[in-house]
């Protein structure tokens, strides 16, 4: 005998709604006045506090065996064992080499220069982070192409070895009548500060960078304390000037639940980010529930994490994340509707958990193991990987409910989540 599975349940806030009344951040007007320019100098000394600017880290492939070439002759015997990698940034280098000693590196070996031996210069010693900054050396582009010349950090943890750009240019300046540092990683590892996507920037308030700033990625429009601007990059005697000018034309972009019920609550953690290959994501963590000022455009908002109070003393978080495109138009405030969460539990075979999770089976013969996974969605396709009531009165929970074929329920029980 076969038996359905039903199971549905609407989360108790998707009823609320959330007011983002305040008013739009609005930026200087842009006509008529000069933009603020900082100075970028090449940063000769890596600095530490700067790492999650300068680009994020990429895990090598590390192999135990190399093709005997004058690199790997120049290696000679050694305590320890010799493990090899290869950088896609080096494509002249036949190998880089770790030598490791009781699990920790020792020595991390380069062919910098690309000449396919090893050179004294080209054996470097981590420090007590088990860290490794080469040198700035030039890595040879195509025919028509110049040389670019970068400089980057490894780092071991075991037998894992984790590589990224160490190649930065800082500078001082005003935004706004504000004292600031501006620093540029060269995330892309083109040798050169890039607008379209793919390198890191970083605004901190004070004369010098210190301490954790989360960057944002470096596109042609930067935000800074809520006011988005233009930026220019433009190379001057091998020193880079960045001119901040104050976006004309900005929309207004406000989330909104289908409800009777007012809410307030802040934005703890979260992004928006243009719909566009190597688009801008601009951050939004700590900002209120009010319209949110963004350039003309289309954005998707892939991490939104909010704390939704309603007068009552009721508080939710909630943790959500949405695919679909919304256009900002300038001048015109767009509404994102999210729809209400809804619990969708899912159920496969236990035989086939690891080989089909995401299958769904709708009925099952009498004494079948099963697997459930709790899911919240939308119709919109919304997903809201974790919800949480962190205030009285406590949660709902959803009904599980199993019937024979006829329709009659069989048994039930109560999920709890959250």
């Amino acid at each position: 005998m076969k038996y359905r599975l039903a199971s549905r349940a609407v989360l108790a806030f998707a009823a609320m709604a959330w007011g983002w009344n305040a008013a739009a951040t609005e930026g200087e007007e842009g006509a008529g006045r000069d933009p603020d320019v900082f100075v970028l100098e090449w940063m000769e000394a890596f600095d530490r506090n700067l790492w999650h600017v300068v680009g994020p880290m990429h895990v090598m492939e590390v192999s135990d065996a190399a093709a005997e070439t004058p690199f790997t002759k120049g290696l000679g015997e050694g305590e320890g064992r010799l493990a090899y990698a290869r950088l896609p940034m080096l494509p002249e280098s036949d190998q880089v080499a770790i030598r490791f000693v009781d699990n920790a590196v020792q020595t991390v070996y380069i062919d910098l220069n690309g000449d396919g031996a090893l050179q004294e210069n080209e054996a470097l010693k981590p420090d007590l982070a088990n860290m490794v900054v080469t040198p700035v050396f030039a890595v040879k582009g195509g025919d028509d192409e110049a040389p670019r010349h970068i400089r980057l950090r490894l780092a071991a943890s075991g037998h894992r070895i984790f590589v990224s750009s160490a190649s930065a240019w800082k500078g001082s300046g005003t935004l706004n009548g504000q004292p600031l540092t501006l620093v540029i990683g060269d995330a892309a590892l083109s040798g050169t500060p890039d607008t379209f996507g793919a390198d890191l920037l970083a605004i901190f308030e004070a004369a010098e960078a210190q301490g954790y700033v989360r960057p944002q990625v470096l596109g042609r429009t930067v935000m800074h304390a809520g006011v988005f601007y233009e930026i220019a990059l433009t190379e001057a005697g091998g020193s880079w000037r960045a001119s901040f000018n104050p976006l004309k034309e900005t929309g207004t972009l406000q989330i909104v639940v289908p409800s009777g019920k007012a809410l307030r609550g802040s934005i703890l953690h979260g992004s928006v980010q243009q719909a566009i290959e190597g688009g801008a994501t601009y951050p939004l963590s700590g900002a209120p529930m009010a319209a949110l000022t963004l350039p003309p455009g289309a954005y998707r908002l892939p991490m939104l994490f909010m704390r939704l109070e309603a007068g009552d003393g009721d508080e939710w978080q909630a943790y959500a994340t949405m695919s679909r495109q919304t256009v900002v138009e300038a001048g015109r405030n767009t509404e994102l509707r999210l729809c209400p969460p809804a619990v969708r539990i899912t159920a496969v075979e236990e035989d086939n958990r690891r080989a089909t999770p995401d299958a769904q089976i709708s009925e099952c013969e009498r004494g079948a193991r099963l697997f459930l996974n709790a899911r919240l969605t939308s119709e919109t396709g919304t997903e809201y990987p974790r919800v949480m009531r962190t205030r009285e009165p406590g949660p709902t929970y959803p009904l599980l409910r199993i019937l024979d074929p006829d329709g009659r329920e069989v048994a039930s029980r109560s999920m709890e989540y959250g």
